[in-house]
């Protein structure tokens, strides 16, 4: 082929042959004006044929406005065909992908169709910033087929890689693929000559002061270092990481920015390297800033030689991976949050499933040692032991209770109440609780948000966290209890699972005892998980309030480290509603009594004994049927008033609220009690714990019963 020297417009290049391959380097819009206007204004004086390629930062319009200042009857060039000006995606990936032999061919075929024209050959520019990562490989071995393919036609090419873009590795493939490479250095074009890939990589291990031009400027961490680890040489990229200036950091050796597990790491890597001649790819590692602060670094790494083969150091590719790491962090707390509150979700579910039988049989035992204690003098000694099963009934009962609140099952009053007033009133119990080698701090806001909580089931919650903190503080210590109006973000919400964003009020418990380990901390709130010993505790004190909280639709997080303490957050939707006075307790008095006709209705035939039982003694006439269909008829076929319905909540074929709807129906004047050993959410299924109706939890004992009968009748 001829090689007749083309005039390229390019200062620094001036007269360059058919079949030369070049690339730009750039770093914004002006640069690639500065080099591709005065090149294809040289093209059309040189009667080629001009195809310009072209994407962000410049677009088609643009080219043509930047060409439009110099060539002022461009307008007659385009509507001739000497200059075709075009938008990447209608050349570079036409067919909705890039296809590297399409675009070959298409090159051959414009250098063919100039020539038919009179054209003298092809100029051509193409810019590649719409180019993915994933496609790079493809794309260089695209740029080395049009390499060897420009040289067998009347070509002349500009290919213009963004360096913000490009990676130390990917610079190496450009300039191998390429006769020449410009960059701007220090307001100037220079030019790079390079022909091959191992010139490239000699041009790097001898330093060449222009190659590096190229290196200072891209985005990526480029440094080379002595057999030491010391610097010797780095781009602004690595000085903006590291976070020192230039003249400190030069000769810097790694055991001063890292500490000594990333160094052992770091020798680890490096002295493979140097043993196989193998580079080491993608291994990452935790420096130090100059300001102290931290970042995670990913490092590629290749052993560099004098030119007689022997190892003179290491140089290699940083990428600042900090945030990557954040996120995958972040990721990985969530997923562990969302394993713990599933296990515990399914623990619940368990404590829920099996707390109605359980209440069942509570129920008859408390019910029939309360009967039995009734019966017997003072001075027998079986009172003594039946006293015991009923203390023991009770202690059954209040673990029933726990893990109803761990599962968030339980029956709860809500009331608006401010948080500060509670925490004042339970002042002097907190500090009895403590004693007197703890110090009791309490720090609460002004003008406190309401929250509408349980108040008696909050009151357990700070005093389970008190005595928790009191056990972690041995030998004294301070007990901080904080209140605060706070807002939780939607960046907060996305890192802690079942967080809903919004206004609420934090309590804060905090203790300077012990501390928790992150292994006990991840099982902290399950239930039957303690650290004491055998005897010391049931395991259920934090369970009760993580399932507390959780059914006041708040959240807990505990943050804690070994001997540092422990603080417990809470968290409560705050509202917007008057405050409510706190129901008076009223006196007791004997169980009441009455002379009314009570139909009760159980499936399961001991409860049901003892309810009848409980019932005839204290006066009432008793009805009883073992389910829904059967007590129905005793209420047709009765002839005398029936005056109230004692139901179980959940029994086969009929429920306890349509046997109550039914016989309702045919009785207007009957009221009802409904009871259930079912927790909060079941007996809330069924509609029971809706306003204004009546409700007994199992297990019920016998005074607690013969009240709630005589409230319920006594009921206007």
């Amino acid at each position: 082929m001829e090689k007749a020297f083309r005039k390229t417009g390019i200062d620094i290049i001036d007269d360059a042959p058919w079949g030369t391959h070049l690339c730009q380097f750039y770093q914004t819009k002006k640069d690639l004006i500065d080099i591709l206007v005065p090149y294809f204004k040289a093209g059309l004086e040189n009667n080629e044929f001009c195809m310009w390629v072209t994407s962000e930062p410049l677009k088609v319009e643009d080219a043509k406005a930047a060409l439009k200042k110099v060539v002022k009857n461009l307008d007659h060039f385009i509507k001739k065909g000497q200059i075709e000006i075009l938008d990447y995606s209608e050349w570079y990936t036409k067919s909705g992908k890039f296809d590297a032999n399409n675009v070959l061919q298409g090159w051959v075929e414009k250098e063919n169709q100039a020539l038919k024209r009179g054209y003298d050959g092809l100029r051509l520019s193409g810019n590649t910033s719409w180019l993915a990562k994933r496609d790079w490989r493809n794309f260089t071995d695209y740029e080395e087929e049009v390499n060897n393919l420009i040289g067998k036609y009347r070509m002349i090419a500009i290919c213009t890689y963004s360096l913000g873009k490009c990676r130390a590795s990917e610079v190496i493939d450009v300039v191998s693929n390429h006769r020449f490479a410009l960059v701007r250095r220090e307001g100037e074009w220079v030019i790079i000559e390079s022909s091959d890939r191992k010139r490239a990589e000699e041009v790097l291990r001898g330093g060449e002061e222009k190659y590096r031009t190229i290196l200072k400027n891209i985005e990526e961490g480029y440094f080379e270092v002595d057999i030491a680890g010391n610097f010797t040489f780095f781009n602004d990229s690595i000085c903006r990481i590291w976070g020192y200036p230039k003249e400190e950091l030069m000769g810097m050796n790694d055991r001063q920015y890292t500490d000594q597990g990333n160094a052992k790491k770091l020798f680890k890597a490096f002295n493979k390297v140097y043993r196989t001649g193998e580079p080491a790819r993608e291994f990452d590692w935790e420096i130090i800033r100059k300001d102290g602060t931290k970042k995670y670094i990913e490092a590629s790494v290749s052993l560099q030689k004098d030119p007689s083969g022997k190892p003179m150091g290491f140089r290699g590719v940083i990428r600042d991976i900090t945030e990557r790491k954040q996120t995958e962090e972040e990721m990985a707390a969530v997923q562990e949050q969302f394993r713990q509150s599933q296990k515990i979700e399914a623990v619940g579910q368990l404590a829920g499933g099996i707390a109605h039988d359980f209440n069942n049989l509570l129920t008859v035992i408390k019910g029939y040692s309360q009967l039995s204690l009734i019966q017997f003098k003072e001075s027998d000694p079986l009172k003594v032991n039946i006293d015991e099963i009923n203390k023991a009934t009770d202690r059954a009962a209040d673990l029933i209770r726990q893990l109803l609140a761990f599962s968030r099952r339980q029956v709860m009053e809500m009331r608006v109440l401010d948080l500060n007033i509670l925490l004042q009133n339970l002042n002097k119990m907190l500090r009895r609780v403590i004693g007197e080698d703890i110090e009791l701090v309490t720090r609460l806001a002004d003008d406190l948000g309401r929250v509408k909580v349980d108040p008696g089931q909050i009151e357990q919650v700070i005093m389970n966290l008190t005595v928790n903190a009191r056990d972690a503080m041995i030998e004294g210590g301070k007990l901080t209890i904080e209140t605060a109006n706070v807002e939780l973000d939607e960046e907060y919400a996305r890192t802690h699972v079942g967080v809903i964003p919004g206004r609420c009020v934090m309590l804060s418990v905090s203790d300077t005892g012990v501390g928790i380990t992150p292994e006990v901390r991840e099982r902290i709130f399950e239930p039957f998980f303690t650290t004491k010993k055998e005897g010391e505790g049931t395991g259920l004190g934090l369970s009760t309030v993580y399932g507390i909280v959780k059914q006041s639709g708040g959240n807990i997080w505990v943050y804690s480290e070994p001997e540092k303490g422990t603080t417990f957050k809470i968290y409560l939707p705050l509202v917007n509603e008057p405050l409510e006075e706190k129901k008076k307790r009223v006196v007791k008095e004997a169980s009441p009594r009455g002379n009314e006709t009570i139909l009760v209705v159980e499936d399961d035939e001991v409860v049901r004994k003892l309810a009848v039982r409980i019932l005839r003694e204290q006066g009432y006439r008793v009805l009883e049927a073992s389910q829904g269909v059967d007590a129905f008829l005793i209420c047709e076929e009765h002839k005398g008033p029936i005056h109230l319905l004692v139901t179980d909540v959940v029994m086969p074929k009929m429920s306890g609220r349509e046997l109550a709807e039914r016989i309702t129906s045919i009785r207007q004047e009957v009221k009802v009690l409904y009871m259930s050993g079912y927790p909060d959410d079941t007996v809330a299924h069924h509609g029971i714990l809706n306003e204004g109706m009546n409700y007994i939890q199992k297990p019920f004992t016998l005074e607690g019963l013969a009240r709630k009968v005589r409230g319920v009748l006594d009921k206007k």
